[in-house]
């Protein structure tokens, strides 16, 4: 049904037996998990959203001439009338004509007021484990749909990913991350050095209930969201901005 789903949007997904799904991934055939087969999304790719962030990072200080403050806590909204005309952070006051509100969980302590659209964002904490990768290292990144885990190569690295705390409290605790290293081990036994002590990281996917992000005009005329993307903030990132950037626009066209 999922593989139906996706399809009628221009998804293309495989349906694979379990000997095809062996052939196409020999990192699976030491699985411990049962398992009678897979979708195959031979569209689909692999990408260091780190890598990524740093590359955007650097285009948006050096070819554009902007400037990113990290270490600031902005406190409040400064408002006039409808329109919002500053912000206040931790150290200074700072002006602007358009402001974007895309702080995940802390959405809603800057927008305290309900406007069309406006939904409550809660953290949904996720760990990632990251091992050296062994010769016998997937090619694919492969999903446990039932496992709830996403084992998937980066270089000489294997990333694992999973879990789902609903709290704002960010952290990895020890039992999630014994529970994720086991399902992994189970998954693919061969595929990393599961004997070393991995780097372990745990960050919060701010989702909405209904588990679509809010995007679009807040409670200002100049004000705009960009929140609650969950456990897929970066696939949407570059969608999310352009849709984002009509709001703008017709916000600056008078439109």
């Amino acid at each position: 049904r999922s593989a139906e789903f996706q399809g009628r949007s221009g998804g293309v997904h495989q349906i694979l037996t379990r000997e095809a799904c062996l052939n196409r991934e020999p990192a699976l055939r030491k699985s411990r998990r049962p398992f009678v087969g897979a979708i195959h999304l031979p569209d689909a790719e692999v990408g260091d959203c780190n890598l990524c962030c740093q590359e955007l990072a650097r285009i948006l200080v050096q070819d554009l001439g902007g400037t990113i403050r990290v270490e600031t806590q902005v406190k409040s909204l400064i408002r006039n009338g409808g329109r919002v005309i500053g912000l206040r952070t931790d150290g200074e006051t700072i002006g602007g004509d358009i402001f974007v509100v895309a702080t995940g969980n802390a959405a809603h302590s800057l927008l305290r007021r309900r406007f069309q659209g406006s939904k409550p964002v809660v953290g949904v904490v996720g760990i990632s484990l990251t091992y050296n990768a062994t010769a016998t290292a997937p090619n694919l990144s492969v999903t446990d749909a039932s496992g709830k885990l996403v084992v998937a190569r980066l270089g000489d690295r294997i990333r694992v990913t999973g879990n789902a705390v609903f709290s704002n409290e960010v952290r990895a605790g020890r039992a999630d991350v014994e529970r994720l290293m086991q399902k992994a081990q189970a998954l693919m036994p061969q595929a990393a050095v599961f004997d070393e002590m991995p780097e372990i990281w745990a960050g919060s996917r701010p989702q909405t209930p209904d588990d679509l992000p809010m995007i679009g005009r807040a409670d200002a005329s100049n004000l705009f969201v960009n929140a609650g993307h969950g456990s897929l903030g970066w696939t949407l990132a570059f969608g999310s901005a352009e849709l984002l950037l009509r709001h703008i626009a017709s916000y600056t066209t008078g439109e």
